[in-house]
């Protein structure tokens, strides 16, 4: 066989598919076995379609439609027969040769396996990318919805307590104290406290308290009417014009009141009042 017979490119990506009869891939074959250049022209069609089948997920085809696809190919296909130098001069190899169409020229590419596997690659990653836009939707959305969840919950619970606070400064059964200094001083600080006993509802606000150092802290107390001891209701500190307030602290519902005073105790409060009570009303 010459330098210039080989086995045309198409060829030797069927016969790497297996797609060729027994004959032409015997054929094939034998020619491989003497020509570097053919055997290094089928070793590149192996590695692709490794590469493509590493790829993509290729089903099997069933052995009639690899029979109806193997009998197009020989359509299209024509064999050649090209003499080979040997010890007798009647010896010939048949090499399967595909004609080549009008106007091409050099290497063609292989149809149809390509076009199939190219395709399916494509519409693989496509719908990867589908699925990951779609499942990042998903998130923002739902990381949104959390979001107004939390938002709504917050205003649901500031109008809660917003209606509590109306209802007690509008109940004319409310309790009303005024708390004053004891003994009565220049400064004239000044406490008021609205309560309802039977809502646990109290809001306290006082103005003109002195300034305290960062280690003390007022704290409010309501005191029962039924003697027992007196309930912490908080703790606070004045602003730079000496007012504050206390408003609605956890308190037992049913609590009737006899007084309310407010002692100076350490950071964080204390679980009894510190004498003396520096503002005091009933």
């Amino acid at each position: 066989m010459t330098d210039t017979q080989h086995i045309n490119p198409e060829d030797l990506t069927l016969h790497a598919m297996r797609l060729l009869s027994a004959e032409e891939a015997a054929a094939v074959q034998a020619h491989l076995a003497e020509c570097s250049e053919c055997r290094a022209e089928f070793a590149v069609a192996l590695d692709d379609l490794s590469i493509v089948a590493m790829s993509v997920e290729l089903a099997t085809p069933s052995p009639a439609a690899r029979e109806r696809f193997t009998q197009q190919v020989t359509r299209e296909k024509r064999t050649v027969t090209a003499p080979v130098t040997a010890v007798s001069a009647n010896e010939q190899k048949v090499v399967p040769m595909i004609a080549p169409k009008q106007g091409t020229s050099g290497k063609l590419l292989p149809w149809l396996g390509w076009a199939v596997a190219a395709g399916v690659t494509l519409s693989a990653a496509s719908l990867y990318r589908e699925r990951v836009q779609l499942q990042t939707t998903i998130s923002d959305q739902s990381a949104q919805l959390q979001s107004q969840t939390a938002q709504m919950a917050t205003l649901s619970a500031d109008a809660s307590k917003a209606r509590a606070i109306m209802d007690a400064l509008t109940d004319s059964s409310a309790m009303r104290v005024t708390l004053n200094t004891t003994p009565a001083a220049k400064a004239l600080p000044q406490g008021r406290a609205t309560y309802l006993a039977d809502k646990g509802t109290l809001i306290f606000t006082a103005n003109n308290l002195a300034p305290l150092p960062s280690a003390k802290t007022y704290e409010l107390w309501l005191i029962p009417a039924n003697g027992t001891a007196p309930i912490a209701a908080g703790t606070f500190h004045p602003d730079g014009r000496g007012y504050a307030s206390v408003v609605m602290p956890q308190l037992p519902v049913g609590v009737q009141a006899k007084a309310f005073g407010v002692t100076v105790e350490a950071e964080g409060g204390a679980t009894s009042p510190t004498l003396p009570i520096i503002l005091v009303g009933a």
